[in-house]
């Protein structure tokens, strides 16, 4: 299983890397850019994406990724409090857990 693991908090990324890379394949990308360059040239099964990436739209990511039948699953990583944010995520077809 290979893992995408998108986030701009280079310490938590690293973090969550050094535990799931136990077990996993995982893949960094410290942005949206690198993050679309990844999913197009190598096969994922999850994307852990964290959603105060701030030089891109997460929307449109994922946006991209079902509109090129990418079947994957894509988990949220955030701490927002937002109401309205979250049920913006939701509305747009994605899944949405809090923690």
């Amino acid at each position: 299983m290979r893992i995408l693991l998108v986030g701009d908090n280079a310490v938590l990324s690293d973090l969550i890397k050094s535990r799931i890379s136990k077990i996993y394949a995982v893949d960094l990308a410290s942005n949206l850019s690198e993050a679309y360059s990844l999913v197009d040239n190598k096969k994922y099964h999850l994307i852990v994406l964290d959603l105060v990436l701030s030089d891109e739209k997460i929307c449109g990511f994922c946006n991209y990724l079902k509109e090129n039948n990418f079947f994957l699953i894509i988990l949220f990583l955030t701490a927002e409090l937002d109401l309205c944010k979250k049920l913006f995520y939701l509305r747009s077809g994605n899944d949405y857990f809090a923690k």
